[in-house]
C-alpha cells in the first residue's frame, strides 16, 4: 500500500473523506478519538501546527484529493479570509484578508505568494499547477516578507508534493460525472535499491462546459489537463537528494462574463445584449475562447547533515511556460472586446540555507536566494470595426440610429483626437460637409490593438531567524531578510491592425514604432518578532509583529513622459491631415527627446500585528485556534480601470485592515469528525493618492476591492463500521458573505452578492484496498458568480466566474 514519505505524514486512508483543518490541520482520528499531529514547514523546519506563532490553514493530500480540490484558488472557499476563487489562470486574483494586486499585465507581482516545494510560481500562467499526489498544502497568511521573502504581502501558499517511499506500490484513482467530468490518477512507487526510490505520478481530467452561448448555442468552460510528475530520490546517512521534473498542458476555460449595464458602453442601438442575471446563459459573440498553457519545471532539493544539529539545503529550480489566453469581456452577443494574451516564461532560482536545531535553547536558520525570469508577452484588444463605429458615433451625436450605425455613416467623423477634447459640430452637419466620405463603406471586421513586452526581472536577498527558548513556557523569535529586485521592462504600443483607433481600447493617445524602455532597482528590509507562551499543557498563546514587502513595477498599458511633455500636445488636428484621423493624427511616443518610458509605481510595505490562542483540549479530542489582526499599508499597489476604459496599476495610498479568526475541530466520538470556522473581515483605504484618484473614483475610508466581510466552512463526516470495510457520509457547506467588487475604490462601490454552497459525499473503504464514492457538488444547484466589476468609459459593468450547477458522480479507487 502506498504511504507518503515521512511516518508523521502519513495519513490513514481509511479516514480520508474528513483529512483537513484550518490553522490545525485536519488529521487522523485514534482509536481513542485523538486528533493525531501534523507537521509543517512553515518556519523552514519540521513543526507542529499548534505549536508556532503564526496563523496556517494546513490541508492534507488525502482531503484535497477527497473534496476533488483541482488547484491553489480552490481552496478559498475552504480557508476564511482568502478569497479570489475563479475558472481561469489568473493568479492575481486570490486575495488573503482582503489583500490582493489584480494585474493583468506582467509589470507587477501577485500579493500572494504561490511555491511548490519550495520554488516560487506566482506568475499568471505558470502558477496554478494541477493538485494531484500531495502530501499537504499550507496556506500562511499575513505578511510573510522574513519568511518567504518577496511578494508575499498578504501571504503565501506551499504546495508540497509527495515523496517516494522505500515500499513497492501504488493507486488508481477514477472518478465520473455529469458533463462529460471524468478524472484520472495513477501513481506508481517504485523502490531502486536501499538508497534510491522513485515516483512517477500521472494526472488527467476532462469536464464539458456549463455555460451556454447564446449566439451560437455552443457550451463554453470545458477543462482538459494532462499531467506527469517524476520524482527520484537518494538517500542515505548523510545526504538526502530529491530531483522533480514535472509537465502540464491544459486547457482551462477564460473567464465568462454577463453585461448587467449595455447602455453605458453606448450600445444602446443594438438588442439582446445581456443574458437572464441568474442563467446559466451568456452572449458571448463567437470568437474562440480558452485558457491554455504548457507548464514545465525542474527541481533539485538536496539536504546534507552536517551533525550536532547542523544541516545544510540547497535548493534549485527551473521552470517555464507557454500561456495562450482569449476572453469576451464585454459580455454580450456582438464581437465588441476581446482580449487576447500570449506569454512566454523562463524563470530560476538558486537558494542555500544552514538550519541549526540542537540541543540548546536556540535554534535558527540562515540563507540566501537569487532568481531571474524572462518574459515575453504579447496582450491583443480585438474590436468590431462597425459596432465600435456605432456605439462611439451615438455617444457623439446622443444615439440617432438613423445616422450612426455602423462605420459607413461614421469612419471619418470618428478619432482620438476628438475624443481627447476637440470641438466639433453635431453628426448631422458634419454628414453633410465636405469633409464627410460616403465611400468608406462598412467595417472590415475585426480590428486589433496590440502590446508587446520583452521584461527581465532578477534579484537576490539574505535572511535568518532564531527562535530562544526563553523559559520553559515562554518561547521568542526574531528574524529579518533584505532583498534587492531588479526590473527591465521593454514595451511597444504599436496598433497593429488598428489603423483609425490605435489605443482604442487601451486609451493611448500615442502609439510607438520601437520599444520604450525602463530599469528600476527597489531593495528592503523586512523584519518579524513573535513570542509563544504556553498557558498550560492545553493553551498556547502567541503574538507576532511583522512586516512585508513588494517590489515596485511598471505599467504594462501605459506610459510616462518627460517632465513638461503632453502627447496630447503633440497630436496633429485633424484639419491638418488629407486623409482622414488614422495613426498620423498621434504622436510617435518612441521618437527621441520626449522622454517616454513604461509608468512606474513604487512598492509596496505592510506592517501586521497579530494576537491569538491554539488549544489542544478534551484530552486531544479536540483543537479550537483563533486571532485577532491588524494591518497597515503603506503605497498599496491596486489595479483598476480609469476613463476611457484604460487599465492602469498604482499606487492607490495607505490603507489598514483588520479581523477575527477562529477554527474548531472536534471529534464527539470515534464517529463523528466536525471541522468549523469563520472569519470577519473589514478594510479601509486611508489615504487616497491625488495622482490615482485623479483617474479612479476612489475615497478615503471606502472599503477594499475584494474584501469578504464574513466567510466560514463547515465539513461533519460520520462514518459506520461494517463487516468488512467501513461506510462514510460527509456534508460540506461553505458560505462567503459580500465584497466590493474588483477595482471599486469608493464608497458607492457594486458588490458582490454573498453566497452559500454544499457537497455531500457517501463513501465505502473495503477491507480490501480498494474504495467507492458517490458524490454531490453543489447539492442546492446554488446560482452566483465570483466576482463583479463596475469599469468605466466605454466597457459595461459586468458579472464574472459562472459558478458550476449541481454534478453528480462516483469515484473508484485502489491501491496496491
Amino acid at each position: 500500500m502506498v504511504k507518503t514519505s515521512g511516518s508523521h505524514c502519513a495519513l490513514s486512508t481509511r479516514r480520508q473523506l474528513l483529512a483537513a483543518v484550518i490553522g490545525a490541520s485536519v488529521a487522523t482520528l485514534s482509536s481513542a478519538a485523538t486528533i493525531e499531529e501534523v507537521l509543517v514547514t512553515a518556519q523552514k523546519r519540521e513543526q507542529s501546527v499548534q505549536d508556532i506563532p503564526i496563523t496556517v490553514s494546513a490541508f492534507t493530500g488525502s482531503f484535497i484529493d477527497s473534496a476533488q480540490i483541482t488547484d491553489a484558488k480552490e481552496l478559498a472557499l475552504l480557508t476564511p479570509g482568502v478569497a479570489g476563487n475563479s475558472d481561469d489562470s489568473f493568479l492575481d486574483t486570490i486575495n488573503i484578508r482582503g489583500i490582493s494586486t489584480n494585474d493583468f499585465g506582467v509589470g507587477a507581482e501577485p500579493s500572494v505568494g504561490v511555491y511548490q516545494n519550495g520554488i516560487y510560481l506566482g506568475r499568471t500562467g505558470g502558477a496554478l499547477s494541477s493538485f494531484f499526489d500531495l502530501e499537504r498544502v499550507e496556506v500562511v497568511k499575513g505578511p510573510q516578507g522574513t519568511l518567504f521573502g518577496r511578494n508575499a504581502s498578504a501571504g503565501a501558499i506551499t504546495i508540497h508534493t509527495n515523496r517516494p517511499s522505500a515500499e513497492l506500490g501504488g493507486s488508481l484513482d477514477v472518478g465520473i460525472g455529469q458533463d462529460g467530468y471524468v478524472e484520472t490518477t495513477a501513481v506508481l512507487n517504485m523502490p531502486i535499491s536501499e538508497q534510491w526510490s522513485s515516483r512517477l505520478a500521472l494526472y488527467r481530467e476532462n469536464k464539458d462546459g456549463w455555460v451556454e452561448n447564446s449566439v451560437n448555442g455552443e457550451t463554453v468552460g470545458e477543462l482538459e489537463v494532462s499531467a506527469a510528475r517524476f520524482t527520484l530520490q537518494h538517500e542515505n546517512e548523510l545526504v538526502t537528494t530529491l530531483l522533480t521534473v514535472e509537465h502540464e498542458d491544459r486547457l482551462l476555460p477564460p473567464s465568462l462574463y454577463q453585461s448587467f449595464d449595455p447602455e453605458q458602453m453606448g450600445l444602446g442601438f443594438l438588442s439582446n445584449l445581456s443574458s437572464a442575471e441568474e442563467s446559466f446563459e451568456s452572449n458571448l459573440g463567437r470568437d474562440q475562447l480558452f485558457d491554455e498553457g504548457q507548464v514545465w519545471g525542474t527541481t533539485l532539493d538536496v539536504t546534507v547533515d552536517l551533525g550536532d544539529g547542523y544541516s545544510l539545503n540547497s535548493l534549485t529550480g527551473i521552470r517555464g511556460h507557454d500561456y495562450h489566453y482569449r476572453e469576451d469581456f464585454d459580455g454580450n452577443r456582438f464581437d465588441v472586446f476581446s482580449f487576447e494574451q500570449l506569454q512566454e516564461q523562463d524563470y530560476f532560482s538558486q537558494e542555500f540555507r544552514i538550519n541549526y536545531d540542537g540541543d540548546g535553547d536556540v535554534s535558527w536558520f540562515v540563507g540566501a536566494s537569487i532568481y531571474k525570469e524572462d518574459l515575453k508577452t504579447r496582450y491583443n484588444q480585438r474590436f468590431d470595426e462597425d459596432v465600435m463605429c456605432g456605439s462611439w458615433g451615438q455617444a457623439y451625436v446622443g444615439y440617432d440610429a438613423d445616422y450612426v450605425t455602423d462605420c459607413a455613416s461614421y469612419y471619418n467623423y470618428y478619432n482620438w483626437v476628438n475624443y481627447y477634447g476637440d470641438d466639433y459640430d453635431s453628426y448631422a452637419e458634419f454628414a453633410d460637409s465636405d469633409d464627410f466620405n460616403p465611400d468608406y463603406g462598412p467595417g472590415i471586421g475585426q480590428r486589433n490593438d496590440a502590446v508587446d513586452v520583452d521584461a527581465e526581472y532578477e534579484g537576490w536577498g539574505i535572511y535568518g531567524d532564531a527562535t530562544w527558548q526563553a523559559t520553559e513556557r515562554l518561547a521568542v523569535t526574531a528574524g529579518a531578510r533584505y532583498t534587492t529586485d531588479k526590473r527591465d521592462f521593454a514595451v511597444n504600443h504599436n496598433g497593429y491592425n488598428a489603423e483609425g483607433y490605435p489605443g482604442f481600447y487601451y486609451g493611448f493617445p500615442y502609439f510607438t514604432s520601437s520599444p520604450v524602455r525602463a530599469s528600476e532597482e527597489w531593495n528592503n528590509l523586512s523584519w518579524r518578532f513573535a513570542a509563544n507562551f504556553q498557558l498550560n499543557d492545553e493553551v498556547m498563546l502567541y503574538g507576532n509583529l511583522s512586516t512585508g514587502y513588494k517590489a515596485g513595477g511598471f505599467n504594462t498599458f501605459f506610459l510616462e513622459f518627460a517632465e513638461g511633455v503632453d502627447p496630447l500636445d503633440l497630436a496633429a488636428s485633424c484639419d491638418e491631415l488629407d486623409d482622414g484621423c488614422g495613426d498620423e493624427a498621434l504622436p510617435d511616443a518612441s521618437t527621441a527627446g520626449l522622454g517616454a518610458k513604461p509608468e512606474k509605481f513604487e512598492e509596496e510595505e505592510v506592517l501586521n500585528i497579530e494576537l491569538g490562542f491554539k488549544a489542544t483540549l478534551l484530552d486531544g479530542a479536540m483543537q479550537l485556534n483563533g486571532n485577532l489582526y491588524r494591518y497597515e499599508f503603506d503605497n498599496m499597489q491596486v489595479g483598476a480601470y480609469r476613463e476611457g476604459s484604460v487599465y492602469i496599476l498604482s499606487n492607490v495610498g495607505d490603507a489598514e485592515g483588520q479581523g477575527v479568526e477562529l477554527d474548531l475541530r472536534w471529534l464527539p466520538s470515534d464517529s463523528l469528525d466536525i471541522y468549523l470556522a469563520v472569519g470577519w473581515a473589514d478594510s479601509e483605504l486611508t489615504r487616497a493618492a491625488a495622482d490615482f484618484c485623479a483617474l479612479v473614483d476612489c475615497d478615503e475610508g471606502a472599503e477594499l476591492s475584494g474584501t469578504v466581510d464574513f466567510s466560514a466552512a463547515l465539513v461533519a463526516s460520520y462514518r459506520w463500521a461494517l463487516d468488512n470495510g467501513e461506510l462514510a457520509l460527509t456534508w460540506e457547506t461553505f458560505h462567503q458573505g459580500d465584497s466590493p467588487g474588483f477595482g471599486e475604490f469608493n464608497n458607492d462601490p457594486l458588490m458582490l452578492e454573498s453566497f452559500t454552497t454544499s457537497n455531500v459525499r457517501l463513501g465505502y473503504e473495503s477491507g480490501d484496498n480498494w474504495r467507492a464514492s458517490l458524490w454531490v457538488s453543489n447539492v442546492t444547484d446554488e446560482f452566483y458568480f465570483k466576482g463583479i466589476t463596475g469599469r468605466e468609459g466605454n466597457l459595461a459593468a459586468h458579472r464574472f466566474g459562472y459558478a458550476e450547477p449541481r454534478r453528480v458522480g462516483v469515484r473508484f479507487s485502489f491501491d496496491f
